[in-house]
């Protein structure tokens, strides 16, 4: 399948992606939506057409204070996930997962281009939440951890009284 808008906004439709393709920035531009705030998404084929780039955007602008939280957040993040792409531009105050997908020969897998979306779905809505909460400073990482140990607990005390 060779790659193009049409195509690409086809492979995007099967997985319940709706996007349209910008002219002015010669790309894709769809909206992901989870736990009631939107991502952006965009997508553009990079290396003359043997990879495409797609960027999600968390709906937030980082805090100063909240520079080294949100810093080591995303390292612990990534280093954790088996497709790391959470980033974050220190200029324009974004975070956003970045993931390439490979296309070469023009050509891009479908059903691999789906995993990725679904995937990147998946990631991004599960850990885009607690990185919106690092980066506008309304938790900190400290406190974070700390909630998350509790949460365990309370998860490890509920298994105990099930088995007994």
């Amino acid at each position: 399948m060779e790659l193009g808008e049409q195509k690409l906004i086809e492979m995007l439709e099967k997985v319940e992606v709706k996007a349209s393709f910008q002219e002015e920035s010669q790309q894709l531009a769809a909206t992901l939506s989870f736990h009631g705030s939107d991502y952006p998404m965009f997508i553009r084929e990079l290396s003359d057409a043997n990879l495409l780039q797609m960027i999600i955007f968390i709906p937030c602008t980082v805090q100063e204070e909240s520079a080294d939280d949100l810093a080591r957040l995303l390292h612990m993040i990534n280093k954790e996930l088996d497709m790391p792409g959470f980033c974050w531009d220190e200029d324009s105050r974004t975070v956003f997962y970045r993931l390439i997908i490979p296309a070469l020969q023009k050509n891009c897998d479908e059903t691999l281009f789906q995993v990725y979306i679904e995937t990147t779905k998946r990631v991004c809505s599960m850990f885009g939440t607690i990185i919106q909460a690092i980066a506008i400073g309304a938790m900190s990482l400290q406190e974070m951890m700390q909630k998350a140990q509790e949460l365990s607990d309370e998860k490890k005390s509920e298994t105990k009284h099930i088995k007994a």
